[in-house]
């Protein structure tokens, strides 16, 4: 997230009560013939879909929202603070699919 959104100053250890606060940037599962995976979301949160990994980096920065980056695409960012890292506990929700599989 940006270092002016509002979770930045919040101490480490965010839980989904605060995540669900504030917009969730997901990118949108391409999937076409079968049912798209909604990993790590919560129903609760508002969302900003968008296409791929560019697009959610720039709304971040843009302090929109907060999201989970793979930490190669956040690197550059965080080492020059125009993101900030912060730890998230009991973020995963699990669902379970047909035949009870875990998505």
């Amino acid at each position: 997230m940006a270092p002016e959104h509002p979770l930045a100053a919040a101490p480490d250890g965010l839980t989904n009560e605060q995540l669900c606060l504030h917009r969730a940037i997901v990118i949108s599962d391409s999937a076409r013939f079968c049912h798209p995976l909604q990993t790590n979301l919560m129903e609760e949160q508002a969302q900003i879909r968008v296409d791929d990994f560019h697009s959610k980096v720039m709304l971040l920065r843009a302090g929109m929202g907060c999201g989970f980056l793979p930490r190669h695409i956040a690197s550059p960012w965080l080492a020059t603070g125009e993101l900030v890292e912060k730890t998230v506990i009991s973020f995963r929700q699990k669902r379970r699919g047909l035949y009870g599989m875990a998505q």
